[in-house]
């Protein structure tokens, strides 16, 4: 007990020394959509933002993620700390439950790598830096409990010491976090495959799925009563703006995967042929692990794909934000075949064999820490330019007219290569002034408007052409 408690602590170390960069980083975009429809302010309460999809039906319904904004920002406001604090919390819980997923199904040495290679992957830059990617460690971390309680149960022959709820409950909070958890019940039926358990009658079994089945539509029921967001194929090739044949889709979702891997394994950007090198390398090692006893690696292979299916078929992404689950997979898979071939290597010399193999792994870890770094820097930049615009606008205007316009002109460079206030400036406008009356639009330069507010984007500064001055 001792041993897995350092193990936890140097965990929840290692992901706040790794990701101290996103203390940093300001809210981007969206975020201030969420902030703005999240307030816990009359009419809004608690209930609100769990029972009804307060974003209007712009993203799918996420009540969790709406009630974590809720609650952060009545506790830190427009301060991004608390709501950095909050998430790099769950990415430790998320990384804990790995270690105690894997340490139960093999051993301490290959727990603590998968959990330290799943909590300090470059793919989760995003969603610990980007407040609105939020859901991915809240939903992992509920999804890992889910499935150590599940494994739990199917060793607890008489089922006293684990009930069945505490499988279902963490699996429908998590749902509530990201719809893509359903592919859950995809882990489940492939641990049940792959994985060697006692065995289980069919009607146990059976609680199981209709349980998770029953969760499912329970909350696709739920949604539909409480959310406007529609459940549509128009992001992947099955309509009618998009035909393809069963070979054409077969390509296209081995090219997803193929960037999925290329991303797991930190490859992105290397010509294509080496993301599939990667791939069909640890495919092999993973399948003669399985023949010879080994099924962890086999199971986070599994588990990439099971994990990475809904965004297979995006004809946008995959994003680094969609992948937070199947990097699960890819540090169950990555850990299995390094201490195997410690092992293996161990066999002719011991120590020369766990020196090249830790060698490998510091310079393994050395890369993702780099890619974590350049990652955030770029967060940084574009929180800090968010944030002298919106300095230089409550400089230029302290208080707007309440139900006036504000145009802001010279943002496109700022928008197309700085990616900043893409989406949600309107409702940043909103945050920062307390006012859902605010209206804003964008204009050309130059071009002859009538709003109370004109304001040009310049050499990184605003200025203020006319208008009103408040």
């Amino acid at each position: 007990m001792h041993r897995d408690l350092l193990v936890y602590g140097l965990l929840a170390a290692s992901i706040l020394v790794v990701y101290r960069g996103a203390f940093v980083v300001y809210f981007l975009n969206e975020d201030f959509s969420w902030l703005w429809r999240c307030r816990l302010v009359p009419p809004t309460t608690v209930w609100t933002l769990l029972t009804r999809d307060v974003m209007g039906g712009l993203y799918s319904w996420r009540p969790l993620v709406q009630l974590s904004f809720g609650l952060n920002e009545a506790t830190w406001g427009v301060h991004p700390f608390g709501y950095r604090l909050e998430v790099l919390a769950w990415q430790a819980v998320a990384a804990g439950a790995l270690y105690a997923i894997a340490t139960r199904l093999s051993d301490r040495l290959r727990g603590g790598l998968a959990a330290l290679l799943f909590a300090v992957h470059p793919v989760q830059v995003e969603s610990v830096s980007w407040t609105c990617a939020r859901g991915g460690p809240l939903a992992t971390a509920l999804l890992l409990g889910a499935l150590l309680a599940y494994l739990a149960w199917r060793h607890d022959q008489d089922r006293r010491g684990v009930q069945l709820w505490m499988v279902l409950v963490p699996f429908a909070l998590a749902l509530a976090t990201l719809e893509s958890s359903v592919t859950f019940v995809g882990v489940v039926l492939a641990t049940d495959v792959l994985l060697p358990g006692p065995a289980m009658r069919i009607g146990h079994r059976l609680q199981v799925y209709v349980g998770l089945i029953a969760v499912v539509v329970g909350f696709l029921g739920l949604r539909h009563v409480s959310s406007p967001a529609a459940t549509t194929m128009n992001m992947i090739g099955l309509d009618e703006h998009w035909p393809a044949n069963a070979g054409q889709m077969l390509a296209f979702a081995l090219q997803k995967l193929q960037a999925i891997f290329a991303m797991l394994f930190t490859v992105d950007g290397q010509p294509e042929w080496v993301a599939a090198a990667l791939a069909a390398a640890t495919a092999v090692a993973a399948a003669l692990g399985w023949w010879r006893g080994r099924r962890l690696g086999l199971w986070g292979l599994i588990w990439i794909i099971v994990a990475g299916a809904p965004f297979t078929l995006l004809l946008l992404g995959p994003a680094p934000r969609q992948l937070h689950l199947a990097t699960v997979g890819f540090g169950l898979l990555l850990a299995d075949l390094v201490v195997t071939m410690a092992e293996i290597a161990a066999r002719r010399s011991r120590h020369l064999g766990a020196v090249c193999v830790a060698a490998l792994m510091v310079l393994w870890l050395g890369q993702m820490v780099r890619k974590i770094d350049d990652a955030t820097a770029l967060l940084v930049e574009r929180g800090r330019l968010t944030a002298a615009l919106l300095d230089d606008l409550q400089r230029l205007v302290p208080q707007p007219r309440p139900g006036s316009e504000l145009v802001f002109e010279g943002l496109g460079d700022l928008r197309v290569e700085g990616h900043v206030f893409v989406y949600g400036l309107e409702d940043a406008v909103r945050v920062i002034y307390d006012d859902g009356s605010l209206r804003t639009s964008f204009g050309a330069r130059g071009a002859p408007r009538t709003a109370a507010y004109r304001l040009l984007y310049d050499g990184g500064h605003l200025a203020l052409l006319g208008g009103a001055r408040s």
